[in-house]
């Protein structure tokens, strides 16, 4: 399982961040096809040169990437082992799902985003699904 993760990180990284790269320089390109230039005017692609060089040489960017980077691996394989050692997979699934309330906590406490009602019910039914689960 380990080895698809590492799968999975390396076409993101190395295929389609590429690709989205290549598609923000053809803004600029007079004799590209209408499709590639109908994804090069999305919206998504604004900053997405810019955003990429920063990263890739800017300390004080680069050090959170690589951080993330190898907290994200790690997180995965504990995920994947906790699976395969688990008698229900399913907890598992119930605890690593309730990251998105610690990010929802983290996101008010830090960034000063509100929680909405929405985000706050989602969060009770996780709770309740995963005492279902366990109980």
């Amino acid at each position: 399982m380990t080895s698809l993760n590492c799968a999975i990180y390396a076409v993101v990284g190395f295929v389609i961040a590429p690709a989205l790269y290549v598609l923000e320089k053809q803004r600029e390109n007079k004799s590209a096809s209408n499709l590639v230039k109908s994804l090069a005017n999305n919206k998504l692609l604004d900053n997405y040169g810019r955003d990429v060089r920063r990263g890739l040489t800017d300390w004080s960017v680069l050090k959170y990437v690589l951080f993330t980077a190898f907290a994200t691996v790690v997180a995965n394989i504990c995920l994947y082992s906790a699976y395969a050692t688990s008698p229900n997979p399913g907890t598992c699934d119930a605890i690593s799902s309730s990251a998105s309330f610690v990010s929802l906590l983290l996101s008010a406490a830090v960034i000063g985003s509100q929680i909405h009602a929405r985000a706050v019910f989602g969060m009770v039914l996780m709770v309740v699904a995963g005492y279902l689960l366990v109980g």
